[in-house]
């Protein structure tokens, strides 16, 4: 009886972020200054000029001055080099740009580049290097990071990750003449690059675990998940880095202990096997009972495959129907306060409806709107929401009903429509928990843990009624105690294999805590 809305939400803008693309507003964090050699104060040639050996706009030029190029990759500028050995001079020694950041040993890096390329014939490389200097850059300098080659004289995006071993302070970009050499000198090869994105990721890796009930999805990295087990993914952060997730799903067999419901989930449709839902008989239909105008045994349910949907008076498609009711045996004590818990969403033109709880003592077909009132709860949304209902019958009864109470005024002879679907149903005697045994949810621990052949149970405060139960992660009880007046005891561990296990701890009809153990 969970809602994973929330935690959905907060997964998905932890680890989703903006698409990496070259453009420099939608590259955040970058590292790169002037990314897109837009701030040339010291070139106005619309032709291009070259840059000089020193700083330029945040940028560090070679000997053989690459050119501040008026062809841009979607703006004005780009920065061009030339490869070793330059058609327009043999002995140059080629040309490359660099820029003083601070990268840090072990973090992995990620430049993206837009780029475009001049060779005969063979494509070159842009190759990634750094060093710790300062001021002109000698070309094909610094330590070896990474290369990519540029293989189209289009603008093309280029993507190079690297991680390097020790801290450098100044990036380096050269580019390599692949061609081989004709008459003494290398065939001709240039790269213009343009709108550079780089940022960095220290490795993140998180570990988190949910526990759903059996007949529950978590939604994890686009699959909903249904099975017990470990389950890993790799996220995009909003800055472009890998974000690994480690997800411990727990899938308990039973998340409602003592419910006085059968088939609760109305997953047991042994005469509704249509997927898109059918009508529910008059007669008993797997433990529940409905009304003249039959309820739906409906396809969308909540975290499972099935709900009952239930009309108000006077529906749009027959205004004369009395609405539709479902109801079970179950023995209701004069005196004892109960609790009611259920999922629903509704549809309602425009006045939200009520679940009402009753009951009476009859058997069969139930009529709608039958029986002594209890309570009634209003279903206020389309989605699917939780809601809990608590009364006290004032006589014994034998059967609960619940019907849905259309609010809408009357229009034309006749209700606007409105239905409730509902599903998951968990009552039970409202728990007696005295302070003990609030005070033993946020104390219990075990120990030792990781442990070996025995834990210990601290329960934090003197019980008199407990249960312990040891489950494995499919949720399958392994053992179960009974103990009373207690505040320690002890398990034997020594028959069970290495593995994760949890250990639940119920008083009455609550769960007081559920614990992960390890055994080494």
């Amino acid at each position: 009886m969970r809602n994973l809305t929330s935690t959905v939400v907060f997964l998905f803008l932890l680890f989703f972020g903006t698409t990496l693309v070259a453009q420099t507003q939608e590259c955040p964090g970058n590292l790169i200054q002037n990314p897109s050699f837009t701030s040339n104060t010291n070139c106005n040639s619309s032709g291009g000029c070259s840059m000089p050996g020193a700083t330029t706009d945040n940028w560090q030029a070679a000997t053989y001055t690459p050119q501040l190029n008026s062809v841009g990759s979607g703006d004005a500028w780009s920065a061009q080099m030339w490869g070793l050995g330059a058609f327009t001079d043999p002995a140059a020694t080629g040309e490359a740009i660099a820029q003083t950041i601070s990268l840090i040993a072990g973090t992995t890096y990620t430049l993206q580049f837009d780029a475009q390329m001049f060779a005969l014939p063979t494509p070159p490389d842009v190759v990634i290097s750094a060093d710790n200097t300062t001021g002109a850059v000698p070309y094909n300098s610094g330590t070896f990071l990474q290369q990519v080659t540029i293989t189209t004289t289009a603008w093309g995006t280029y993507t190079a990750s690297f991680t390097p071993s020790t801290n450098f302070s100044r990036l380096i970009l050269s580019v390599a003449n692949n061609n081989a050499v004709i008459g003494g000198q290398q065939l001709e090869s240039w790269v213009r690059v343009d709108r550079l994105c780089m940022r960095g990721c220290l490795p993140i890796k998180t570990k988190i675990q949910q526990t759903i009930c059996e007949g529950e999805a978590y939604p994890f990295g686009g699959a909903l998940l249904t099975f017990p087990g470990i389950y890993t993914q790799v996220f995009t952060t909003a800055g472009g880095c890998d974000s690994t997730v480690v997800l411990t799903l727990i899938v308990l067999t039973d998340c409602c202990p003592g419910n006085l419901i059968q088939n609760p989930s109305f997953t047991s449709n042994t005469n509704c096997n249509s997927s898109g839902g059918c009508s529910m008989p008059g007669a008993t239909t797997d433990n529940w009972q409905v009304a003249t105008y039959s309820p739906q045994l409906n396809s969308v349910g909540s975290g499972d495959a099935w709900s009952a949907q239930m009309w108000g008076l006077g529906a749009c498609t027959d205004p004369a129907a009395t609405g539709e009711a479902i109801a079970q045996n179950v023995n209701l004590i004069a005196g004892t306060t109960y609790t009611l818990q259920f999922d629903a969403q509704m549809f309602a033109l425009p006045t939200p409806p009520d679940v009402v709880i009753a009951a009476d003592n009859a058997t069969g077909m139930v009529a709608y709107n039958s029986g002594t009132f209890l309570q009634q709860v209003t279903v206020g949304t389309t989605a699917w929401g939780t809601y809990t209902a608590t009364f006290t019958p004032a006589t014994n009864f034998s059967r609960l009903i619940l019907s849905v109470a259309n609010n809408n005024t009357v229009i034309g002879g006749q209700q606007l429509e409105s239905w409730v679907r509902v599903d998951r149903l968990c009552m039970r005697k409202a728990a007696q928990s005295s302070s003990n045994e609030l005070s033993a949810a946020q104390l219990t621990r075990l120990f030792p843990n990781p442990a070996n052949d025995y834990v210990e149970i601290a329960f934090g405060a003197l019980l008199d009624n407990v249960d312990v139960s040891l489950l494995d992660m499919t949720g399958r009880t392994l053992q179960q105690h009974h103990f009373e007046h207690t505040s320690e005891e002890r398990l034997d561990l020594s028959t069970l294999p290495a593995g994760i296990f949890l250990v639940r701890i119920s008083s009455g009809t609550s769960v007081v805590a559920v614990q992960r153990l390890v055994k080494s």
